[in-house]
């Protein structure tokens, strides 16, 4: 009996324990350092993104400066993968002010610097998401000027109407 007892004991105390851990928290608030070319930033800026618990969606909100000045930027995106690795898209607006120095009128008409909207696609982006809550992320895609006029570029004109840029943005920072 006691034979039987010592094996028992053995057998329970080399099995493997069953301890769950405990899960990740969840990380819905992120703030972010971005750098890029024609993005809802411009060429540098800081955002600001909320995703929803259990939600593939997320929402961001964003500041910087590019070649119509201050930018603003909203843009709401879907999110889809895993924790760590995920896929990204979304389309917003965002504000360049005091904007773009636009002519109208008669060739050489100045109106000067004018307030200029734009429509932003990130069509695809990556962000990675760390335990300890680092972010890089990085997304390309496109800007469209949403006002009519032509900018002065160097020795000509570039009309805005059917202007499309492509757009590329990287960023680093943290999920809390």
């Amino acid at each position: 009996m006691n034979a039987a007892l010592t094996i028992l004991f053995a057998a329970i105390a080399s099995a493997p324990q069953m301890i769950e851990e405990p899960s990740p928290r969840p990380f819905t608030h992120a703030l972010r350092g971005d750098m890029g070319l024609f993005s809802a930033l411009g060429f540098m800026g800081a955002s600001y993104s909320i995703e929803p618990a259990a939600k593939p969606v997320m929402l961001e909100l964003g500041i910087g400066v590019g070649f119509s000045g201050a930018q603003l930027s909203i843009m709401p995106k879907l999110v889809l993968g895993s924790r760590a690795h995920r896929f990204t898209t979304g389309v917003g607006v965002s504000v360049g002010i005091p904007g773009l120095e636009i002519e109208g009128g008669p060739p050489g008409t100045a109106l000067g610097r004018q307030v200029t909207p734009w429509l932003n696609a990130d069509i695809a982006g990556y962000d990675y998401r760390s335990d300890s809550g680092f972010t890089f992320a990085a997304s390309a895609g496109l800007s469209h000027p949403l006002r009519n006029g032509c900018i002065a570029v160097i020795d000509s004109c570039v009309d805005l109407q059917g202007l499309f840029l492509p757009q590329f943005r990287i960023g680093f920072g943290r999920w809390f």
